[in-house]
């Protein structure tokens, strides 16, 4: 019954629920239908955790028809309280009554010759039998049996009249004839429980029924039973297929709960690792679902352990996200203060100077952890734009004319500089060795001043390159 509820809505639950109370006499149906509801609260419940994609953890609100299903309950039970109450007072009076008619019939036996007046008596007992109501089922056997006792021995045993005796028996038999019936009829009920509810309904009409013919006694009986046997074979098989069935569901509820008790959850670090292991409760979970009730002792406690688990599991996964948000907000904070160092410094003409302070701030940067995935790409495109600002600008100015024209004259200045380098030493050295031409007599010697004369020359070359070292110096100073 509880599958076919599953199918409704919460809210025709509730409209269900409400039709069952006022219908009343439906305690099992009222049972399986709050079960069902709340195991459709909960698996609403783990739907919205597993498709909940943000990072705070849901806070679930009471819905409106869980209030009206407790509301129901409450009222349900305590009209339930009244009605077991008054059940028990009618009971109690129905046995008073019943004592009272096995006692009458017990002394109308012993007048089994006074048919003319013991008989009407012995309807009227009957009659009120009927009308008494219902005893607790703890006391109704030994009184029911001592009143088919009775009147069996009525029955057989006072000398009746063949007609009242014949009529009676035949109103018996057409009675307990429509129950054979009836309880055959109930061979081609598909539900074996259902089935299983009607014959007992039925098993308590007939022992209410007198006697029938004592040639047709047995035979009835018989065929009563024979029905009865089949039913009741096929509720005990039921029953036996159920339980084997729920066994093997504790199993492996029990094998899902030594799964989830298995996940270590106390060494994870990062968020990848909680959505692994999140993706891992939750699949569980859908494990779970598939699985059909354990044994009615141990369905609550199994459930209880698993669902221990997975609430601790998701209570770990809350407290390292609250943690997480705060690391990303100082991670954030960190990265703000350099997005603003790099955007002062976006501007600067400075190119090797500031350069090397991009490069350092990147750098800082990749040592700084993650921060919220929401703020993540803002605060990323903001640092890439500052720094993108001054490359390109430092890339644009490395290309201009002016800086190729600078390049060039840095290079003339390099090879000036090394050929007046190159000079003063050629010089130094001539100089070095014009001694050795010098001569001792007063003739000049034509080769020294030939060297000399060459000395000299190299020096108005040097002096002519310094001049435009100078030059160039003071251009590239000013650009």
């Amino acid at each position: 019954m509880e599958e076919n509820y599953m199918t409704l809505s919460p809210a025709g639950m509730v409209e269900k629920l409400k039709e069952l109370i006022q219908a009343g006499d439906a305690h099992r149906e009222i049972t399986d239908l709050k079960n069902s509801f709340y195991k459709k609260m909960s698996q609403l419940q783990e739907e919205a955790r597993r498709n909940h994609t943000g990072e705070e953890e849901i806070v679930w609100e009471t819905p409106q028809e869980e209030l009206e299903v407790k509301a129901l309950m409450e009222g349900y039970r305590a009209q339930r309280a009244k009605q077991l109450k008054l059940q028990e007072a009618m009971q109690e009076r129905a046995l008073a009554i019943k004592q009272d008619i096995v006692n009458q019939l017990t002394a109308l036996v012993e007048q089994s010759d006074e048919v003319d007046k013991t008989f009407p008596l012995v309807r009227e007992l009957q009659m009120r039998w009927k009308d008494a109501g219902q005893v607790a089922p703890d006391k109704y056997g030994p009184l029911v049996k001592a009143y088919q006792t009775n009147l069996e021995k009525y029955y057989d045993f006072v000398k009746i009249s063949n007609e009242l005796r014949d009529l009676d028996l035949r109103k018996n038999l057409e009675a307990k004839t429509a129950l054979c019936e009836a309880a055959e009829a109930l061979l081609k009920e598909k539900q074996v429980t259902v089935a299983s509810q009607k014959l007992q309904q039925l098993h308590a009409e007939w022992k209410e029924i007198g006697p029938v013919a004592r040639d047709r006694r047995e035979e009835l009986w018989q065929r009563f039973k024979q029905t009865s046997d089949i039913i009741n074979h096929q509720r005990a098989a039921f029953d036996e297929e159920r339980k084997a069935q729920e066994k093997q569901n504790l199993e492996l509820k029990t094998k899902l709960c030594e799964a989830i008790e298995s996940l270590d959850y106390e060494h994870v670090t990062d968020r990848r690792q909680w959505e692994a292991l999140s993706e891992k409760v939750l699949e569980l979970q859908a494990e779970w679902k598939k699985i059909g009730f354990a044994p009615k002792k141990d369905n609550d406690r199994i459930y209880q352990r698993f669902r221990s688990r997975c609430d601790l599991l998701f209570a770990a996964r809350a407290a390292f996200y609250k943690e997480s948000r705060a690391v990303f907000a100082d991670n954030l904070a960190r990265k703000k203060a350099l997005c603003e160092e790099a955007e002062s410094l976006s501007g600067s003409t400075d190119w090797k100077a500031t350069a090397d302070r991009l490069v350092k701030l990147q750098q800082e940067w990749r040592n700084i952890g993650p921060v919220s995935r929401k703020a993540s790409d803002a605060v990323w495109n903001r640092f890439k734009a500052a720094c993108d600002t001054f490359f390109q600008a430092r890339q644009a100015a490395m290309n201009s004319p002016e800086k190729k024209q600078q390049d060039h004259q840095r290079s003339d200045l390099e090879k000036l500089v090394r050929k007046a380098e190159a000079l003063k030493q050629d010089i130094l050295t001539r100089e070095n060795n014009l001694g050795f031409f010098r001569g001792t007599g007063k003739k000049p010697n034509p080769l020294f001043e030939q060297m000399a004369a060459q000395v000299e020359q190299q020096k108005q070359q040097l002096a002519d390159l310094q001049a435009k070292i100078s030059t160039l110096r003071k251009e590239l100073n000013h650009a």
